[in-house]
């Protein structure tokens, strides 16, 4: 097998589709962004003026109409910057590797999807609007009325059943994008075939990545200045009733490219946590391509005898932190809980606690602090979002109490020395004296068939147990149980 290697940039008969004859357009490129993991777009982003809320009053008719004939301007232009790079794409990229001989032939079809497809769909809506290009007068926009506005919708409104094609392409872009990282990263041939590419993609400023996004982007620009035109088209205006339909069925072309973009984006993060987390078992586990990120950020963490700065990962099913270590853009992975049976609890300010929320699972619960309350409220809220079945009855492990929060017993108010030790309740996490917990009991969250250390009331309340002191039990186990690993 050969690699292919890049033809000049004509189709010599070759063409994807028949529509590719249209040529090149000289507009500037207006409006269009270049970028390998872009933002949503929304109509709040648009620069031009919304009438959106205004009385008919205070928003005169010629203003929205202006608006309106903006709009229109910037679609058209950007229409055909958006022709020329698909024809880019296609021409320097696409058929090179297209080649059933080249030794990338597997990899076109994922790479690609059907964008020749969108591409001859691109040329007809261009013609639509443009029909200069081909002298087809019926699909003439109206240029007498309205600044020239009328008949857009109706163009987009014909389109529609074709611009379904670019569901495909929305769906696996993301696949796509993770395709083309792998090869460049660790394929020889393919490095090869972008060295020989790059002065021509230099001299046109469009990398393989830039070009790849360029539907999604569009579908989303598309939406964009709809709306804005919706938004500035009064209601008895002949153009609404059109107008509402098509923004009606781009968003949903929308959701499925904001969900590509959020795959995309998932894929690039879990990329950079395979660089900045230590080398462990559970590393695997964390960053595996079925997990969808979330949120991360630092919390303070409440440890038994101090607070520790550790950073948080949340992801669709688990939640994790880590230690940073030297330099900070790296993390030691400390532990990995699931979602499933997980609760969270607000908690008010104290002299101890601020900005506190307390994580409990089966296995183990503890406090963390955020460094502010909207902080709190942001990990609050979005843990209670996506935890399944949040703040359920399932058993969950206590919190324990530091050491630092009291002196004496919780129990019975003795003080705490060197020879009257501190102790942790398994069952509710309070801290008591040897006295106040002689008794033992088998909890179900700890996973052991080992009794466990209660106080007396939780003793009263759970059963059956058996009863031990601190001068007959091994130390031991018991520093082992009073250390958890933090």
């Amino acid at each position: 097998m050969r690699c292919c290697t890049p033809p000049p940039l004509a189709f010599h008969g070759r063409s994807p589709s028949s529509s590719f004859t249209a040529s090149p357009s000289t507009s500037p490129r207006v409006g269009l962004h270049r970028s390998a993991s872009v933002a949503c777009l929304s109509p709040q982003s648009s620069n031009y003026e919304s009438g959106e809320g205004d009385d008919e009053g205070t928003c005169s008719k010629a203003r929205r109409a202006s608006v309106r004939a903006q709009v229109v301007a910037e679609l058209v232009a950007t229409e055909s910057v958006y022709w020329d790079d698909l024809r880019f794409l296609i021409l320097t990229y696409e058929m090179p590797l297209r080649d059933e001989d080249n030794c990338f032939h597997g990899f076109h079809r994922v790479i690609f999807q059907n964008v020749v497809q969108v591409a001859a769909v691109t040329e007809r809506l261009l013609v639509a609007l443009t029909p200069e290009r081909t002298g087809n007068a019926a699909a003439e926009i109206d240029h007498t009325t309205d600044n020239g506005t009328r008949g857009v919708c109706e163009i987009f409104l014909a389109m529609i059943p074709e611009l379904q094609c670019y569901k495909e392409y929305l769906t696996h872009h993301y696949l796509a994008v993770r395709l083309v990282n792998k090869l460049k990263n660790k394929n020889d041939m393919f490095q090869a075939f972008l060295k020989a590419i790059a002065p021509r993609a230099a001299g046109s400023g469009n990398d393989l990545e830039s070009l790849l996004i360029t539907p999604v982007q569009r579908i989303l620009r598309y939406l964009l200045l709809l709306k804005t035109f919706l938004h500035n088209t009064p209601k008895d205006h002949p153009d609404f009733r059109q107008a509402t339909q098509v923004v009606h069925e781009l968003n949903k072309l929308a959701e499925v490219a904001n969900s590509s973009i959020a795959q995309e984006q998932n894929q690039q993060k879990l990329a950079e946590l395979k660089q900045v987390i230590a080398n462990c078992p559970e590393k695997k586990q964390l960053v595996g391509s079925d997990h969808f990120f979330v949120k991360e950020g630092f919390l303070t963490k409440l440890g038994k005898r101090t607070t520790h700065r550790r950073y948080f990962w949340l992801f669709n099913d688990c939640l994790a932190y880590g230690e940073a270590l030297k330099p900070p853009t790296s993390y030691s992975l400390c532990h990995i809980f699931s979602l499933e049976k997980m609760k969270v609890v607000p908690m008010s300010n104290s002299e101890q606690i601020t900005n506190g929320f307390q994580i409990k699972t089966p296995k183990k619960s503890f406090v963390v602090m955020a460094d502010t309350p909207q902080e709190k409220l942001f990990w609050v809220v979005t843990l209670e979002k996506i935890i399944p079945g949040c703040n359920s009855m399932c058993a969950t492990a206590p919190v324990w109490i530091p050491d630092s929060f009291s002196s004496q017993c919780m129990m019975c108010a003795a003080h705490f020395t060197p020879f009257k030790r501190r102790h942790h309740c398994r069952a509710c996490g309070v801290l008591v004296c040897d006295a106040c917990s002689t008794k033992r009991i088998v909890l179900a969250h700890l996973g052991e068939s080992t009794p466990a250390r209660v106080c007396t009331p939780c003793c009263d309340l759970l059963g059956s147990f058996v009863e031990v002191s601190d001068s007959q039990e091994d130390v031991g186990p018991i520093s082992r149980c009073l250390s958890p690993a933090l």
